[in-house]
């Protein structure tokens, strides 16, 4: 049988000759915790010649305790009618206190006779509880757990304003990076436009030299034609020719130095001012992109820093805008990589003039050798002049040697017209007419040795 009760009842007393002997009672069995916030205790009845009927005094405490803090009057509960071998219980001794889920209390139970003769067993069982007996109780604790949730998201939705703060001005520094990149590029702009008014100073400046190449092909072509008639007539009259060929030698000689000269000064003059030009655009080149590649790298690394805090702050505080985030970094980045690879590109270009320039100024230099080399041409014909005093066919070799010479000149001369033309009209480049230049006048110091 089962008993069950939550207030103390009235003890049973019997008008009897008082009974001395206490109930043989082996204490309390078993505790087990229910879902509505109880604990089912369970004995064996008690035996013996003590003076019935005997009841059962239940005992509890909060906590683990010994069983001489157990058995106190103050953690008496409830006494339990004979018949009955099991209890449930839903509160402390006080009938107020319910059970607490999670909590642990120590039970017991002694058999009192009819005479209030009590046995004294020591027997003690803890059990924890599995749910909370009072429901008044279970809703403050939802009440305080509502309260808690709601705080948790009043600062969660402070945190979200506080990072949605932050988003904007992350997009408020991006939308000025952006502006930054979008002035970079103007100013790359100007760059190019400016490069291709130098461009087009450098075509007026070939054209010019093609004029004057054109001039000095017609003076080569004048010189040659002497040269055949001289070569004529001195096979034809040589006895007359030996008299005179000293003076037309001479008069040969100082058109030479006079025409030639001024036409090679002419043409180094241009090609002083070709190079100038050149130098003046490396230099414009160099000046301008260095303060566009430390704006670049100015902007590079206002813009990684940016990156750097906005990732920290999201990985901090909003993880699900990872995603989102990462696409728009891995944006940034790529435009990050196409401004180092167009810094990379303008580092080349520069690489490039300045090779450009140089090469120019060999040019320049192979040129005056040439210019040299005809001066020693002039002079070798004078030489040869008085060798072909000593004999005929000294003089026709010679006569011959002269001719060669004059037609190698010539050759070279129209060899340059016809490039300079070339890349007038295909927009070659300084490079392309650098090296055809090059090979001309290798051509001919070969054909003329």
């Amino acid at each position: 049988m089962s008993y069950q009760s939550n207030a103390a009842e009235k003890k049973y007393t019997s008008n009897v000759v008082a009974n001395t002997t206490a109930p043989t009672f082996s204490g309390l069995t078993s505790v087990t915790p229910q879902n509505d916030g109880s604990f089912l205790l369970t004995w064996s009845a008690a035996t013996g010649s003590f003076a019935t009927p005997v009841e059962y005094e239940i005992f509890v405490s909060l906590g683990t305790v010994t069983a001489a803090a157990l058995f106190v009057s103050a953690n008496n509960n409830i006494e339990v009618a004979s018949g009955f071998t099991s209890v449930k219980v839903f509160t402390l001794a006080d009938g107020a206190t319910y059970f607490v889920n999670g909590s642990t209390y120590s039970f017991g139970v002694r058999a009192l006779s009819s005479t209030n003769i009590s046995e004294t067993n020591t027997i003690v069982v803890t059990a924890t509880a599995i749910a909370s007996g009072n429901i008044g109780g279970l809703f403050q604790s939802t009440e305080t757990a509502l309260a808690s949730t709601a705080s948790a998201i009043a600062s969660t939705e402070t945190a979200l304003n506080t990072t949605a703060g932050a988003i904007a001005s992350t997009e408020t520094a991006l939308n000025t990076t952006a502006g930054a990149i979008a002035s970079t590029e103007t100013a790359l702009a100007s760059t190019a436009s400016a490069i291709s008014g130098t461009e087009t100073q450098l075509a007026t400046q070939v054209t010019q030299m093609t004029s004057n190449n054109s001039t000095m092909s017609g003076y080569l072509a004048t010189f040659n034609t002497y040269l055949g008639n001289l070569n004529t007539y001195v096979n034809t009259n040589l006895s007359a020719l030996l008299t005179t060929f000293s003076g037309y030698l001479a008069t040969m000689n100082t058109y030479i130095n006079t025409n030639l000269s001024g036409l090679l000064t002419t043409f180094s003059g241009y090609l002083s001012t070709f190079n100038t030009y050149l130098g003046n655009l490396n230099t414009y080149v160099n000046t301008n992109l260095s303060a566009l590649l430390s704006t670049f790298s100015s902007y590079l690394s206002t813009m990684n820093g940016y990156l750097g805090q906005l990732n920290t702050y999201v990985n901090t505080n909003l993880s699900a805008l990872i995603s989102t985030l990462g696409t728009t970094s891995s944006n940034l980045s790529s435009t990050s990589s196409a401004i180092a690879s167009t810094e990379t590109a303008l580092n080349t270009t520069s690489g490039n003039l300045n090779t450009t320039a140089g090469a120019i100024a060999s040019t320049e230099t192979a040129l005056s050798t040439t210019a040299s080399g005809l001066s020693t041409s002039a002079a070798s014909v004078a030489s040869s002049a008085t060798s072909l005093a000593l004999t005929q066919s000294g003089l026709a070799a010679d006569a011959t040697e002269i001719s060669s010479a004059a037609t190698s000149i010539n050759s070279s001369a129209n060899a340059l017209e016809n490039v300079l033309a070339s890349a007038s009209v295909s927009g070659g480049t300084s490079m392309q007419i650098e090296a055809a230049v090059t090979n001309m006048v290798v051509e001919s110091e070969e054909e003329v040795l």
